[in-house]
């Protein structure tokens, strides 16, 4: 099978003491006590979701319904931060 890629949305909330994750496209969201273990728990629940519904067979539809689109290269990242989210993040 040929690489495929595809553009995700990571956001990141901060709720009281827990930081929370999402990813909209995908609907899967996970937390943490900071910014890194949220994003990092985030990355294994996409990468368990896509393993699961590649397994199931259900990948092509779930992307249509999202409208996820495929690219065979590697497209270049996006990178759009909110001043309220930097300064919450970077808060000592």
């Amino acid at each position: 099978m040929p690489v495929m890629y595809i553009v995700l949305t990571r956001m990141i909330s901060k709720e009281e003491k827990v930081f929370f994750a999402l990813c909209p496209e995908l609907d899967v969201g996970s937390q943490g006590e900071t910014v890194e273990e949220a994003d990092n728990n985030l990355k294994d629940a996409v990468v368990l979701y896509l393993a699961t519904i590649e397994e199931l067979g259900t990948r092509d539809h779930i992307f249509k319904e999202r409208n996820i689109k495929t690219y065979s290269h590697k497209p270049r990242p996006v990178l759009r931060c909110s001043a309220s989210l930097y300064e919450i993040y970077n808060k000592k």
